[in-house]
């Protein structure tokens, strides 16, 4: 397909030549084929498939929203999807953030109670970018409810943390790093089936992803008249039913952190109390300078 037959697209749609799933269909063949036009060459594999996922259930709403503007539907459709990318980078990121602690984050959220026990984490602007300011001292309670925080956050992360972040982790809750490194292990080893589990589904969507780009690139070759093309267009519907199918069940139904109970049976705290510092909070707060620098947050009283 060409630039100009992607133009048409919104006016065959509104004329009856193509039905807007239909039109909804070219534009995404479109997109997969030529990512290099919006940008998106540099994407990875699996990225640039789970940004397609999130972005063809918008498709249509972009067909049906041009109105024939003179830049064309191509400038148009490239405008959308540089703001859906970052909005989905966006996104991506900050739930990485919040539930694996990658990147040396770890962020948690808080109810309206321990908010009424913590200072207020306000936000200062430095070189680097926007980042949380600290309270210059604490008292011990205050000490304690911050820990355990970090603690739960760390085993329930047990699978992303590296090295160097048990490290600091383990100095900030002064324990030793072999008694955090034994209760990371143990947590990995219950969390084996999952992750075991994610590996599997990710290699069956990654099969799925090839013989898609496969039976498209058959397609693209084939006369559509022929009996064949509606052969081959048939298993490139299947694959790509089965490749999103896959890929929602890896984002939503995919989680390979251990349960409330198996962590707190590996801290001795209560299941309940593991499920309240991570679920039931409405706020998040970001930690790490108290493990960076703890002598300076933290006032030994």
């Amino acid at each position: 397909m060409t630039l100009k037959e992607l133009n048409e697209i919104p006016f065959s749609v509104k004329t009856g030549k193509l039905s807007l799933k239909e039109g909804k269909n070219q534009v995404w063949v479109f997109i997969f084929q030529k990512p290099y036009i919006f940008g998106l060459e540099k994407m990875d594999e699996d990225s640039f498939s789970e940004f397609l996922t999130v972005f063809s259930a918008r498709i249509e709403k972009i067909i049906t929203a041009f109105n024939g503007s003179s830049t064309g539907f191509g400038f148009f459709l490239g405008v959308c999807i540089q703001k859906s990318y970052k909005i989905w980078k966006y996104r991506k990121i900050k739930k990485e953030n919040i539930e694996n602690s990658k990147n040396e984050l770890i962020t948690l959220q808080y109810e309206d109670s321990i908010e009424a026990e913590c200072e207020e984490f306000e936000k200062i602007e430095d070189s680097s970018g926007i980042i949380p300011a600290v309270p210059e001292n604490l008292t011990e309670k205050k000490q304690m409810i911050i820990k355990k925080i970090i603690h739960i956050a760390a085993c329930h992360s047990c699978n992303e943390l590296q090295e160097e972040q048990i490290e600091k982790i383990s100095a900030f809750l002064e324990i030793s790093q072999t008694e955090l490194k034994n209760t990371i292990l143990h947590l990995r080893k219950k969390t084996k089936t999952k992750q075991d589990r994610k590996k599997r589904l990710i290699e069956r969507r990654n099969m799925f992803f090839f013989h898609q780009k496969k039976f498209l690139n058959e397609l693209l070759k084939t006369d559509p008249s022929s009996p064949a093309y509606k052969i081959i267009e048939e298993k490139f519907n299947a694959s790509k039913k089965n490749w999103e199918k896959y890929n929602e069940t890896i984002q939503v139904k995919c989680q390979t952190s251990p349960s409330h109970i198996q962590i707190a049976q590996s801290i001795g705290l209560k299941p309940r109390m593991v499920s309240y510092y991570l679920h039931h909070g409405l706020k998040r707060k970001e930690l790490l300078p108290f493990i960076e620098t703890p002598e300076k947050n933290i006032k030994q009283e």
